[in-house]
């Protein structure tokens, strides 16, 4: 885990999906988990689910037909094998051989190759009000995966990170203070694992579970500010120090607070197909 400190905002920043499961399992702090609100039975759970991945179910495919080609270009790695001939290798080469060639040798080497091509970063901020009900979560959250599936399918790459962030209180009032939870689910250039995808965004645990777990890291003081123990925090709904954490470009998805519009979530995707120009 990496902390990043400014005057407003502090940030807990975990490279992967399986290490942040690792060091919530590790380090067991919340212990109010139950399957009607968290939809797991313990931080352990949930750390194990997190690392094995879910099934892609329920996710619609949205239309990606009006696809234009981005201009956010970025270099990301690939594999490139090539086959290389020598006095040794892995097998013959039977023309080069009869012909007395020496290096009739074959081998095959591996090696990373530069490639650019046009990368969205996808930031979604999973909190949510607790007066939410967990399969309302569940269906926010495959409409975030249809959204991914939709950017690879216009050929863009993504990378994907998920965002929690609260705002500070201080004698019931909020403060001009964030802490922010940020877990990098894929890096752009590295394989999409529809598992870690499928549970890092639609499953609640990951929320109700692991990033509450990941509050109780907090010194004492800013777990009174952020209301560990009790509340776990005031959902930030805004999009507040996003290209400070993610970058210039990053498109953020913000959180669900009660009592907003049963659509809003599928609002928020269509604007962003419509930013992209797929949709």
């Amino acid at each position: 885990m990496q902390i990043i400190e400014n005057r407003n905002l502090l940030v807990h920043q975990y490279p992967s999906l399986a290490e942040f499961a690792d060091y919530q399992a590790a380090n067991v702090g919340y212990q109010r988990c139950r399957r009607s609100f968290s939809n797991c039975a313990s931080v352990g759970e949930a750390a194990a689910r997190a690392k094995a991945g879910l099934p892609e179910f329920g996710v619609r495919v949205l239309d990606t037909s009006k696809a234009m080609v981005d201009s956010a270009m970025r270099q990301v790695t690939e594999i490139d094998m090539f086959s290389t001939y020598d006095v040794t290798g892995s097998y013959v080469d039977m023309g080069r051989f009869l012909d007395g060639t020496p290096e009739c040798m074959v081998d095959s080497v591996f090696e990373d190759k530069p490639k650019t091509t046009p990368v969205v970063t996808i930031v979604s901020n999973v909190n949510a009000s607790g007066g939410i009900d967990k399969e309302e979560l569940e269906t926010r959250g495959r409409l975030v995966v249809a959204l991914i599936k939709a950017i690879e399918t216009s050929g863009r790459a993504t990378e994907l990170w998920v965002d929690s962030t609260n705002i500070g209180r201080s004698n019931g009032r909020e403060i001009a203070h964030h802490f922010r939870i940020a877990v990098r689910i894929r890096a752009a250039g590295q394989p999409l694992d529809m598992g870690s995808v499928m549970y890092a965004f639609t499953d609640p645990s990951m929320l109700r579970a692991l990033c509450f777990n990941a509050m109780h890291r907090l010194t004492p003081d800013m777990q009174r500010r952020y209301g560990v123990g009790a509340g776990y925090g005031c959902v930030e709904t805004g999009a507040v120090h996003v290209e400070e954490s993610y970058g210039e470009n990053a498109v953020y998805l913000p959180a669900v607070r009660l009592g907003e519009r049963q659509d809003s979530a599928e609002r928020t995707v269509t604007r962003v197909l419509e930013r992209l120009g797929i949709a």
